[in-house]
């Protein structure tokens, strides 16, 4: 069985975790940096099952995106 939130997937098979790590993608980021209500929510409820990871690539997305160094540093504080 599969439930996905947003962009974040669960995996698990017979009730069983498959993995220790979630992978998530920009927009739940990107949202959550916005503090949008539902993308902070997700990020809440995959962090108590799961350790979060970001793709390299989501990392570029993030710092290509931002306008000025203002929202770069605010970014890498988050």
């Amino acid at each position: 069985m599969t439930a996905v939130h947003g962009s974040a997937i669960f995996a698990k098979q017979n009730g069983v975790k498959l993995a220790d790590m979630i992978i998530v993608d920009t927009d739940i980021l990107i949202d959550a940096g916005r503090n949008v209500f539902e993308a902070i929510h997700c990020l809440d409820q995959i962090e108590q099952e799961f350790s979060i990871a970001v793709s390299s690539v989501t990392q570029m997305e993030l710092i290509v995106g931002c306008r000025d160094k203002k929202e770069l540093h605010s970014l890498e504080q988050f």
